[in-house]
């Protein structure tokens, strides 16, 4: 018996101390536990609670037995919660699943859980309840953020002005913000957002371009913008900018997604056709201006050409010192006037970007000398100083326009020895610079003339402007030299300023970029012998192929002097007829004339030549009025040697007759 009941009591022994090893494996289970495990009596005082409660709270598990929430939690709303919520469970009986939220006692921090709440009855009738929250809160703020972002992005889809839309690749299906469908007119519930939709809206004939652009994109060429016009709900056109790209893609490289959005640019595009037009009006109305400004060129040439002809074979004849005074003014007036002319149309190709610039061989050096000796005269007529100085340090072989600079250097001379008085008018040209085959040359024109107002260097460049009006009735003039010097500078690829003042002159200066001619003799000329005083005549046969009658006798009577003999022919049609009766040698040819032109009949002179297998064919220089810079190039493409412009200039005339008629001597005329 006693041994019974010392194996029952080493049975309970054992039995209790696995009792107590499993509590304390459970407590330290529970005690690990990352997440709160509680246990709350009906008035929700703790009866449990684990180590990670206990330091949420900044206790021990020992201390929360007995109490509540409220002696932890300083929040009150919080622990007003807690204690309503178990009174709800409780009653309720059901295990329901919250979230809530929790004050960290340490550190004032906020945390998140989502707790499972479990009524338990017990033995003696009495309800407990099972708490056990896992901590959410890093989930809950990456959500937070995330819905954030999310709101936000909503926001800028909504507002912004652009439609946004987001392809499946490889469905149908489109995904549209609410600004897309309102740029087509469509309520977001009643388009069904599909490509086909998409297809259906694009016109015929930019479905190609714009479906070639998509595919592009879908084969990796990287993204695509494209301008095409598209179908309103209401049936109007509107044009908008489309652009897209891949952004997401398989692992074997297909497109999964596209993105992309789409604006309206109706306006925009409205607005650049209509510049388009306004365009293309301008360069109708440059181009009106510039066939106008050369009929006016011809109008008023042809009969500048009788008026200076005529007026030079009068000053050769026996003249008393009254008529010969007379019509040295008319010679003088006519030339200014030419000169006007010149100066006005010079202008109007600049405005219009006629200009071509050249690019050939010259010597500066003689340059600059030829135009000090042209104007030389003039200054010493004023009894002015005209000084040269340059430093060109033997880089004066140089590749540029010679032509446009000759014509700047007349002009800027020209005008400080017009506008000087007494004095002097010196002319720097002097090397800046000179490296790798380019040279940059400064040129300062300088006088001691009247001088400009600080306000009028304002406008001293701009056109049909000169300092006042007194001026241009003192020194005459259309204010048009200064304004083509200062734009044919610009075009050289240099700038034209000027420093002065009242009374004491005026400074002018600027630099140009050109190449060297490095070890390269420039092209020479042969040189034709100095005109004697006396007149010369050149023996031989001239067509002269003009319809003007005043032309006609200007020209003829000047050939004539010169000792030629002129047959004359009023039409291209009748030049050849005449040609096919005698031969001739030389013919000057008149460009315009009715019926076929000087080039028409020209070609047809070539080809008869050709087909009678001639080696020699008649030297054919033209005659014209006209101005435009590409006149010359017309004459030679149509088979003519040489050109001359009208008014004829009696020592042109000759030197391209004595060159074109070689084979005929000079012989000087008493």
């Amino acid at each position: 018996m006693a041994y019974l009941l010392w194996r029952q009591h080493g049975r309970h022994i054992r039995l209790q101390q696995e009792a107590l090893e499993r509590e304390s494996l459970l407590r330290t289970i529970m005690d690990e536990s990352p997440s709160v495990i509680l246990l709350k009596d009906e008035n929700g005082r703790f009866l449990f609670g684990n180590r990670t409660l206990a330091a949420l709270y900044g206790t021990t598990p020992e201390e929360l037995v007995g109490k509540d929430d409220g002696d932890f939690n300083p929040n009150k709303e919080q622990v007003e919660f807690y204690r309503q919520n178990v009174q709800q469970i409780l009653r309720e009986g059901k295990t329901c699943v919250v979230m809530e939220q929790s004050t960290d006692a340490s550190t004032g921090e906020i945390r998140h859980y989502q707790s499972i709440k479990k009524p338990v009855r017990r033995q003696n009738g009495s309800k407990n309840l099972l708490v056990l929250a896992s901590d959410v809160t890093d989930l809950h703020t990456a959500r937070t953020r995330a819905e954030a972002s999310e709101q936000r992005l909503r926001y800028v889809l909504e507002a912004t002005a652009e439609g946004i839309w987001d392809w499946r690749v490889g469905t149908s299906h489109l995904v549209n913000n609410a600004r897309w469908c309102e740029l087509f007119g469509f309520p977001a519930d009643e388009i069904e957002h599909s490509m086909e939709d998409f297809g259906y809206m694009l016109l015929e004939e930019e479905r190609e371009g714009v479906m070639a652009a998509i595919q592009s994109c879908l084969q990796g060429n990287g993204a695509y913008s494209h301008e095409h016009r598209m179908r309103h709900k209401n049936g109007h056109i509107i044009w908008v900018r489309d652009r897209g790209n891949v952004v997401e893609w398989s692992a074997d490289g297909q497109p999964l997604r596209m993105v992309g959005s789409v604006v309206d640019i109706t306006d925009a595009k409205q607005a650049q056709l209509e510049l388009e037009r306004a365009k293309e009006a301008a360069e109708a109305a440059s181009k009106a201006k510039s066939e106008f400004l050369a009929v006016m060129s011809h109008e008023i040439r042809t009969p500048m050409n009788g008026v200076l002809g005529m007026v030079e074979l009068l000053q050769i004849t026996g003249l008393n010192n009254n008529q010969r005074h007379y019509t040295d003014i008319i010679a003088t007036s006519g030339k200014h006037l030419l000169g006007v002319i010149e100066d006005i149309l010079d202008f109007s190709k600049i405005e219009a970007n006629k200009i071509e610039l050249l690019e050939e061989s010259f010597d500066l050096q003689a340059l600059v000398d030829e135009v000090i000796g042209l104007l030389h005269e003039q200054a010493a007529h004023k009894q002015l100083y005209l000084k040269l100085h340059t430093d060109l340090q033997g880089k004066n072989c140089l590749i540029g326009d010679a032509h446009r600079l000759r014509q700047v250097l007349f002009n800027l001379i020209g005008n400080a020895i017009k506008f000087t008085e007494i004095g002097s008018v010196t002319v720097n040209v002097c090397l800046q610079d000179c490296q790798q085959g380019k040279a940059s040359v400064e040129f300062r024109i300088k006088d001691t003339g009247i001088g400009i107002n600080e306000n009028s260097q304002q406008r001293i460049f701009d056109a049909f402007t000169q300092e006042d009006g007194s001026t241009t009735r003192r020194f005459g003039g259309t204010g048009l030299g200064l304004p083509i010097a200062a734009r044919l500078v610009g075009l050289m690829g240099g700038k034209l300023e000027l420093t002065s003042q009242p009374g004491l002159g005026s400074l002018f200066y600027f630099s140009l970029p050109f190449a060297l001619v490095e070890h390269t003799p420039l092209p020479v000329l042969p040189e034709r012998a100095k005109q004697p005083a006396t007149r010369e005549t050149i023996a031989g046969r001239v067509l002269l192929v003009e319809d003007n009658l005043i032309n006609i006798e200007v020209a003829r009577l000047w050939l004539e002097e010169l000792g030629l003999n002129v047959s004359v022919a009023e039409s291209g049609q009748e030049a050849l007829d005449v040609l096919e009766q005698q031969s001739f040698q030389v013919v000057l040819m008149d460009l315009h004339m009715p019926g076929m032109s000087g080039q028409d009949a020209s070609r047809e002179i070539r080809k008869r030549e050709a087909a009678e297998g001639e080696e020699h064919p008649t030297p054919i220089i033209a005659l014209t009025a006209d101005v435009a810079d590409d006149i010359r190039d017309n004459c030679l493409a149509a088979g003519m040697n040489d050109y001359l412009s009208k008014p004829l200039n009696v020592t042109q005339l000759r030197e391209k007759l004595g060159y074109w008629m070689k084979g005929q001597a000079l012989t000087a005329a008493a």
